[in-house]
């Protein structure tokens, strides 16, 4: 069986990855069991909270995974009252997925509401977020379990 993929149409998807256009909404599916989620132009909290809903509901995997996030096609520039909002919902949320999420954006406004909402995030006792500029980096962090900031520094015993 090929990976497992959807968006917030509901419509299953068989093929695409990062390099497709995706006008709104947001797709997903599962790689090297880690979920990947891929939000177009335009899209709201609601679209991820479905996307996340429905990952889990698919039955594909079992306990909660780890989240690549790619959010470079955005448009939306989020005001911090929403990215507060939107980090409390996520943080609810954790359960579903995670500890951690690599987040990929495309310029550097992106970058600062990332580590904007990062921050409330994990403040909220929800989970690791780290931003990056290709999926690739996003995906090596990911599976090597260890923050980049901890990447030189020996495993504490």
């Amino acid at each position: 069986m090929g990976p497992i993929e959807s968006d917030t149409s509901g419509a299953k998807t068989s093929a695409g990855r990062f390099d497709e256009p995706l006008a709104s909404g947001v797709r997903w599916w599962l790689e090297d069991c880690v979920l990947v989620l891929r939000n177009g132009v335009h899209f709201t909290t609601e679209d991820l909270v479905q996307v996340f809903s429905e990952a889990a509901q698919s039955r594909v995997f079992d306990g909660p995974l780890p989240v690549l996030w790619d959010n470079r096609l955005s448009a939306v520039l989020t005001s911090s009252q929403e990215i507060r909002s939107r980090a409390d919902r996520f943080a609810q949320l954790s359960e579903l997925f995670g500890p951690r999420v690599a987040m990929v954006v495309a310029d550097a406004v992106h970058y600062g509401l990332a580590r904007m909402g990062g921050s409330f995030v994990e403040l909220a006792g929800g989970f690791e977020l780290e931003v990056f500029e290709t999926p690739e980096e996003a995906m090596a962090w990911l599976r090597e379990g260890r923050s980049p900031l901890h990447a030189g520094a020996a495993e504490p015993e």
